[in-house]
C-alpha cells in the first residue's frame, strides 16, 4: 500500500515542473530578480558590520549573524530582505508549479493525519522569516520576541533552520522559510522539499509508527527522484544552476546520513513500533518538521496570521495589477489593429487605383473612420511612403482623390467603403471634369454710356383747360377790277 501510493506521489511529482509558459518564465525572472537585490543587500550588510567592527561600537558584531546585530541600518536592510524574500517566494511557486496555486498564493487544502491537526483541512502558508537570537522579523517588517519560553530549544531551531534545514513545517500548513538561495530554481527545491513534509503529514501511511527522521529521508528521496525526471538545459546558467542543485542534495543527503541513530536503538523501534509521540509534550507547542523541536502555539498563530494577511494583500495587489494589464493589453491590442487597418487600407487603395483585385475591406476601414479622428490624414502620411508624385501623377491624384473622399469622423451616415464606393467615386470625378457648361458672353471693347440720371422738373400750377377760339372769318374776295391788268416787272399783259 505504502508503494503505491509513493508511485503515485512521484508520478506526479507535486505539480513541479520547469518554467514553460511565457508567464511562468516571467515569474521566474521576477524570483531571479528579487533574489539578486537580496544578494546586493547582504554585501551592503558586510560591509557594514566591517565598519562596525572597526568603531567598535559592539563588541559581539564578531560572533553574531545578521540576524541578530541591532544597527538600525541593518535591521531596515532586514525588512527589505524579508519583504522581498517572500516576493521571490511567490513568484517561485507559480514559476515552477510547485503547489496549487494561483498568481503564486497556494490554493486549495489537504487533510491531516497527524497530531493535533487530525483529521483538519489544512491550507499551505509559506512566509519568510529572518530568524535570529532575540526575535524573529516577518515580511510585513512586524518583529516578535523569537521564541520566549526555552532558550535551548530556541538554539536548537535557530541551528536547525539555518544550517541544515532552512525552513521547518508544522502539520497546521505553516512553512517558516529561513534559509537564503541565490537563484529561483535552488528555492524551488526548497520550497518543493517544504510542501512534500506538509504532503506527508496527509498521508496516514506515514502517520502511525514513522519518526520525523523516516518523513526527512523519505522527503529526500521524493525530492531527488523528481529532479531526475526533469531534462537539463545546456545554457550557461543552466549548467550552472543544475550543480548547484546537485551540490545542494549531495550536502542534504550527508547530513542526514551522519544524523543517523544507533542500530540497537533502530531495531528496538521497528520490533516494538515505537516512535516519539508527533503531539508536543508542552500544550503550549505545536511540533515541527524538525526533530525534537516545536513551536510556541501563540508564536505560531502570529506568524499564520500574518501570512495571511500577505495573502490578502498579495491578492488584492494583483486584482488592481491584473486590471491595469489587461487595459494595458487591450491598448496594445487596439494599436496593432490600428496599425495592421491602416496597412491594410493603404495597400488597398493603392489596389484601387491601379485596377487590380484585392480582398473585402469593409471591416478595418469602418473600425477606422469610427475610431480613428485623423485617419485620412495618417493615410496621407502612409502614402507619401508608397510613391513620388512625380513618377506616376495619375497614381497619386487617384490615392489623393479617394483619401479626400472618405467620409468624416465618426462616419455617422455608416458610408461602406468598398470596391463600389471607389468607382463611384472615380466615375463622379470624371464627369466633373470632362463636363463643360456654357460660357459667359465677352463684353464689348466700348463701353456702354450709362443713361443720364432723369431729374423731375418742379411741379407747375396747374392752368385752366384753355377755351377754343372761334375760327376767325375769312374775308370776302375782293372783286374783279376790270380796269386792272396783270402786270410783272412793269410789263403788263394783255389780256384781250
Amino acid at each position: 500500500m505504502k508503494f503505491l501510493i509513493l508511485l503515485l506521489a512521484l508520478s506526479s511529482a507535486y505539480g513541479y515542473q520547469l518554467p514553460q509558459t511565457a508567464r511562468q518564465l516571467q515569474r521566474q525572472a521576477e524570483a531571479d530578480q528579487r533574489l539578486n537585490e537580496i544578494a546586493g543587500l547582504h554585501k551592503q550588510i558586510d560591509a557594514r558590520i566591517k565598519v562596525l567592527r572597526k568603531k567598535g561600537r559592539y563588541h559581539l558584531v564578531e560572533t553574531l549573524p545578521w540576524q541578530d546585530i541591532q544597527d538600525p541600518q541593518i535591521l531596515q536592510w532586514k525588512k527589505t530582505i524579508a519583504a522581498k524574500y517572500q516576493d521571490a517566494i511567490y513568484a517561485t511557486l507559480e514559476a515552477y508549479d510547485i503547489a496549487p496555486n494561483q498568481n503564486g498564493i497556494p490554493t486549495g487544502s489537504l487533510n491531516m493525519q497527524t497530531g493535533p491537526f487530525k483529521n483538519n483541512a489544512v491550507a499551505w502558508r509559506p512566509v519568510y522569516a529572518a530568524i535570529g537570537i532575540r526575535n524573529i522579523t516577518l515580511p510585513d517588517g512586524s518583529t516578535y520576541t523569537w521564541p520566549d519560553a526555552d532558550p535551548t530549544k530556541a538554539k536548537k531551531f535557530i541551528g536547525e533552520a539555518r544550517i541544515i534545514k532552512d525552513g521547518v513545517t508544522t502539520a497546521d500548513g505553516t512553512t517558516v522559510i529561513a534559509g537564503f538561495r541565490q537563484n529561483a530554481f535552488l528555492l524551488s527545491e526548497l520550497l518543493l522539499h517544504e510542501y512534500t513534509h506538509l504532503e506527508l503529514f496527509s498521508e496516514a501511511e506515514w502517520n502511525d509508527w514513522e519518526t520525523r527522521r523516516d518523513r526527512e529521508g523519505e522527503v529526500l528521496d521524493r525530492v531527488a527522484k523528481a529532479f531526475k525526471t526533469l531534462p537539463r538545459g545546456n545554457s550557461q546558467k543552466e549548467v550552472r544552476e543544475w550543480q548547484q542543485l546537485d551540490n545542494t542534495l549531495k550536502e542534504k543527503r550527508s547530513l542526514f546520513d551522519r544524523s543517523k541513530p544507533p542500530l540497537y536503538e533502530e531495531l528496538w523501534r521497528r520490533i516494538f513500533k515505537r516512535a516519539e509521540p508527533f503531539d508536543s509534550a508542552y500544550s503550549d507547542s505545536v511540533p515541527t518538521s524538525v526533530e525534537g523541536f516545536s513551536i510556541p502555539k501563540d508564536q505560531l498563530a502570529r506568524i499564520r496570521r500574518k501570512a495571511g494577511d500577505l495573502e490578502h494583500g498579495i491578492a488584492a495587489d494583483y486584482n488592481h495589477r491584473r486590471l491595469a494589464e489587461q487595459e494595458q493589453r487591450r491598448r496594445e491590442e487596439q494599436a496593432r489593429v490600428e496599425r495592421d487597418d491602416f496597412q491594410f487600407a493603404i495597400y488597398w487603395i493603392f489596389n484601387e487605383c491601379r485596377g487590380t483585385p484585392s480582398l473585402p475591406i469593409q471591416g478595418n476601414f469602418a473600425r477606422l473612420l469610427a475610431n480613428r479622428p485623423d485617419a485620412r490624414k495618417t493615410l496621407r502620411r502612409l502614402a507619401s511612403f508608397k510613391y513620388v508624385k512625380a513618377e506616376n501623377a495619375a497614381l497619386s491624384n487617384c490615392v489623393d482623390l479617394l483619401i479626400r473622399s472618405l467620409p468624416d469622423y465618426p462616419n455617422a451616415d455608416r458610408v461602406v467603403i468598398d470596391r463600389n464606393w471607389a468607382r463611384r467615386v472615380q466615375r463622379e470625378e470624371l464627369e466633373r471634369r470632362t463636363y463643360h457648361p456654357p460660357a459667359k458672353q465677352t463684353p464689348s471693347a466700348t463701353p456702354l454710356m450709362k443713361p443720364s440720371p432723369r431729374i423731375p422738373f418742379p411741379s407747375q400750377p396747374r392752368s385752366p383747360t384753355p377755351q377754343p377760339s372761334p375760327a376767325p372769318s375769312q374775308p370776302a374776295p375782293e372783286p374783279e377790277r376790270p380796269y386792272m391788268k396783270p402786270c410783272i416787272n412793269g410789263r403788263c399783259l394783255n389780256l384781250d
